[in-house]
Formats: C-alpha cells, sequence, structure tokens
C-alpha cells in the first residue's frame, strides 16, 4: 500500500478531520488529499491520480445554501469518471443519506460497485474495511 493516495471530498471541517484522523491511523502509509469544495477536488485530480476517491454527497459552498449543493458530490464523480483512467478508480460515497436515495443517481452516471458508507463510528469500520481490500489491489491505470 505504499505510496497509494486517496482523495476526499468532504466539505465539513469536523467531518473531514475526523475521517482524516482515521485515514492517517489505518493507512499511516498513504497520502490523503483532503479537499474541501468541488473545484478544490476537481484540481486535486488534475494534480494527482488517486487511487481510491471518498466522496460526500452533500457538499456547500461557503455561505451557499442552494439545492445545488445536493447534487455536488454526483457531479464530483461524474468528473472523476470523465477524466483519462477515471472509470478504473474505485469511489466511495460518504454521506448522511441513506444508500436507496443516492443509488439512482450513481447509477444514471454509469458507476458500478459504488458503496455508500454513513458518518457515524460504526461506518468508519466499513469505510476502512473496504479501502483496506482495494488498496491492496495493484493499480489499474
Amino acid at each position: 500500500m505504499n505510496g497509494k493516495t486517496i482523495a476526499v471530498l468532504e466539505d465539513d471541517y469536523y467531518q473531514a478531520e475526523g475521517l482524516r484522523l482515521v485515514l492517517e491511523k489505518k493507512f499511516p502509509q498513504c497520502d490523503i488529499q483532503l479537499c474541501r469544495t468541488e473545484e478544490e477536488f476537481d484540481r486535486c485530480l488534475g494534480a494527482v491520480s488517486p487511487d481510491v476517491a471518498i466522496v460526500d454527497w452533500i457538499v456547500f459552498k461557503p455561505g451557499d445554501s442552494s439545492e445545488d449543493s445536493y447534487t455536488a458530490g454526483m457531479r464530483a464523480i461524474r468528473g472523476l469518471l470523465e477524466r483519462p483512467g477515471g472509470r478504473y478508480i474505485p469511489v466511495i460515497i460518504r454521506t448522511l443519506l441513506a444508500a436507496y436515495i443516492v443509488a439512482p443517481y450513481v447509477k444514471q452516471l454509469g458507476a458500478v460497485d459504488v458503496p455508500v458508507v454513513g458518518k457515524s463510528v460504526n461506518d468508519d469500520e466499513r469505510l476502512v474495511k473496504i479501502l483496506h481490500g482495494w488498496l491492496s489491489c495493484p493499480k489499474i491505470v
């Protein structure tokens, strides 16, 4: 797992820092790219090709509470999938929404096998198990 990169899109400071602590503890050899906005996530994807992406579904821009924020995760995943090799980068959606709410939108994007994980401590354990399996595999692209 040496040299692996995990790109994270999470706008909430406390959730982002909590996730960073979990990832740094469980995957100390990985580079964690923490992005707080869609734009920052897009720039990150332009600079590195992550081995895994963790995307929050609802991402608010500072000072914005529009409905546009409720589909930010979908746009971020679409942007990843449209990049060369992007379809080979595993994605985990980390959200407070129920999986059945998010699933139709993910299917619409053409993404397959995208787990939806909550944001509780128990969900973090599931997230770590998924990441451990994915990060132990060689990169396809």
